[in-house]
C-alpha cells in the first residue's frame, strides 16, 4: 500500500514538474533573475496564465533571496481567497506541507510557522505589519506586489505602492517586485514604471514554451 502511495505521488511531482516546463515565464526565469539581481524594483508584465504569481516567488527563493539574513518574501494579493490559492497551489508545486515553508496570512487566519519563507498576504496585512512593527518591514528580503493592475497609483499614505515604494527608498536592500497583467484592462506598465522612478519592465508572453 505504501509502495502504491508513493507511486502516485511520484507521478504528481512529474506531471507538476512538465506542467512547469509549459509556463511561458520559464523562458524568462534568468533574465528576471539578473534583472532583479541588478536593480532594486523590477516591473513584470505577464498575460494570464503565464506562470508569474506561483513561478516567482520560487524563483527568487531558489535563488537565495530568502537565505540571506534568513529574511522571506511577501508575496501581496489584492484578495484574500488569492492569497490562499496561490499559496496551496506553490505549497504543492514545491512538495511541501502548506503552513510551512509556504503559508498565506490573511485576517483572522495566519497559515505560518517560523519555517515559513513564502508568505502570501494581503494588501491589508502587509499594511498592518508595517503599523504594527514600525521596522520597515525587515522580516523581508522581497516584497512581490502580484495583480498590481487590480490597483491604482492614488496618494493614499497607506496605499500598498505608496507604502512599498516608501520603505524600499529607506531600505536599500530591499527589492520589490511589481506584477501585473498585460492583458488587464487598466494595465499600464509604464505608468508603473515612471511611479518607480523609471524601474525596469519585463514582458512576458502567454505562449508555451518547451524547456529542457
Amino acid at each position: 500500500m505504501a509502495s502504491k502511495s508513493s507511486t502516485v505521488v511520484k507521478s504528481i511531482e512529474e506531471k507538476l514538474k512538465e506542467d512547469r516546463k509549459t509556463l511561458a515565464i520559464q523562458y524568462y526565469r534568468c533574465q528576471l533573475l539578473e534583472t532583479v539581481e541588478r536593480f532594486q524594483v523590477v516591473i513584470v508584465a505577464g498575460e494570464f496564465g503565464c506562470g508569474k504569481t506561483t513561478q516567482i516567488p520560487q524563483y527568487l527563493h531558489q535563488a537565495g533571496y530568502t537565505k540571506t539574513g534568513k529574511k522571506n518574501i511577501a508575496c501581496v494579493e489584492p484578495r484574500r481567497a488569492a492569497a490562499i490559492c496561490a499559496a496551496a497551489a506553490v505549497s504543492q508545486d514545491m512538495g511541501v506541507e502548506l503552513g510551512r515553508e509556504v503559508g498565506y496570512c490573511i485576517n483572522h487566519d495566519d497559515c505560518t510557522t517560523k519555517e515559513t519563507v513564502l508568505k502570501y498576504i494581503t494588501d491589508g496585512m502587509l499594511v498592518q505589519e508595517w503599523l504594527g512593527r514600525q521596522d520597515l518591514l525587515a522580516s523581508y528580503g522581497v516584497v512581490m506586489v502580484d495583480e498590481a493592475h487590480e490597483r491604482t497609483l492614488v496618494s493614499d499614505y497607506y496605499d500598498v505602492f505608496a507604502l512599498v515604494k516608501r520603505v524600499a527608498r529607506a531600505r536599500r536592500d530591499l527589492k520589490l517586485v511589481i506584477v501585473l497583467s498585460e492583458s488587464g484592462s487598466t494595465s499600464d506598465p509604464e505608468k508603473l514604471s515612471d511611479y518607480f522612478d523609471k524601474a525596469p519592465i519585463i514582458r512576458i508572453p502567454h505562449r508555451q514554451y518547451r524547456c529542457s
